[in-house]
């Protein structure tokens, strides 16, 4: 009896993933634990492993499909097994069916379907196109269904592709793979979330002073993962999500830092940093941010996050906000830091280093007050704690 292979969910969030590569084909003989594809998801790129052994009687899902999680996209089995499975009406296909007997057979495919039946798989036809004209369309966002091929058979050649990009310079590029799916992930929280937002300055002086003395290389970013952790551990309803109407409490503090990565916007993950050092705090986000990077971190250093940080200073932007990375409740945006004039509390004016930070919230679940305790907790780590411990 044939095997089902499906979209397996590879992280908390995951909800659906991009099917970037095949590294078997139709006919080929797997063992379990052989790689079978490789799978992008909003996180990271990965090869997903057969978890049995067989030969490959059906691919239902092609390369750069995106498809939803327990979504069938493959077949083994015995060899010259008959197929009785039928393919799944919900992967979401880039070279869609294009004659009127094609869409006679997906109609025919739903209505037996609809009895409860098994039928034989009914392939969608495919559009012909060349390897090379293909990767191109890809690449550019190429919608297929409007060019008519020229070459043998009516196949879209590069040729076919190069003229249709000439003629249609203004259109967009389609959103396609990680891109795609961090945005619809956060639309959906901008949707779902109501973000309430809080403005302050703070004072990085002390962190600036304690930076140039120390041997370590160790950064504004890490002296401000330090004290979010440790107004976290004082908060525990900032580090806290919903889920569906319980509100999940998580014991462990990990700090999302927002990077960009080797294939774009990415969220590594530093776990338990408020049993953390400053100096292990650094080095672990040495090490994750070089992992962006570069393109090697694995899935366990992108999840189970609990509060995340968006740092633009190095890019000399003042103030901005973010968008909640779900399921998280929170995140903080930091802004350049700028010498400016402050009057103290004894009348004195002195220049300290001050940046703006914006703190957003779920409101569903957080209040305002709660809110601002936090922030004013994390601020008070950096500007006076920092003093005790050195």
């Amino acid at each position: 009896m044939g095997v089902s292979v499906v979209m397996p969910k590879l992280g908390m969030t995951m909800d659906e993933g991009v099917i970037l590569k095949w590294l078997v084909k139709e006919g080929d003989y797997v063992n379990e634990g052989d790689p079978l594809f490789e799978v992008e998801t909003d996180k990271v790129s990965q090869e997903v492993e057969s978890e049995a052994s067989g030969y490959v009687l059906k691919i239902i899902a092609e390369e750069q499909d995106t498809v939803p999680v327990g979504v069938e996209i493959a077949l083994l089995g015995e060899k010259d097994e008959e197929i009785v499975k039928t393919m799944s009406p919900e992967v979401t296909m880039k070279e869609q069916p294009v004659t009127a007997e094609v869409e006679q057979n997906n109609k025919h495919e739903q209505d037996v379907q609809s009895i409860g039946m098994d039928i034989r798989t009914v392939r969608s036809e495919r559009i012909a196109i060349a390897p090379r004209a293909k990767k191109i369309a890809t690449e550019k966002g190429v919608d297929l269904t409007k060019i008519t091929g020229s070459g043998e058979g009516g196949m879209i050649t590069v040729e076919d592709i190069d003229k249709f990009l000439s003629k249609n310079t203004e259109s967009g590029v389609k959103l396609t793979g990680n891109r795609a799916i961090i945005a619809k992930r956060l639309t959906q929280s901008n949707v779902e979330r109501p973000h309430v937002y809080f403005t302050r300055d703070i004072d990085l002086t002390e962190c600036i002073e304690i930076k140039s003395r120390t041997t370590e290389k160790v950064t504004i970013t890490d002296f401000i993962v330090f004290g979010i952790a440790k107004a976290l551990r004082e908060f525990p309803i900032i580090n806290a999500r919903l889920n569906e109407d319980e509100i999940i409490f998580n014991e462990k503090i990990n700090v999302g830092l927002a990077v960009q990565g080797k294939t774009g916007l990415i969220v590594p993950k530093i776990k338990h940093a408020d049993k953390m050092s400053l100096v292990e705090i650094s080095k672990q986000r040495e090490h994750v941010v070089t992992g962006a990077k570069q393109g090697t971190l694995s899935l366990k250093d992108l999840e189970d996050g609990t509060f995340t940080i968006s740092n633009l200073g190095m890019y000399h932007v003042d103030q901005f906000t973010s968008i909640i990375n779900p399921p998280e409740s929170a995140i903080l945006s930091v802004g350049q830091s700028k010498k400016k004039f402050v009057i103290t509390d004894n009348q004195t004016i002195q220049i300290r280093d001050l940046a703006k930070m914006t703190l957003a919230v779920d409101h569903r679940i957080i209040d305002g007050a709660d809110a601002a305790k936090f922030f004013d907790a994390f601020a008070r780590v950096l500007e006076e704690d920092l003093k005790n411990m050195n």
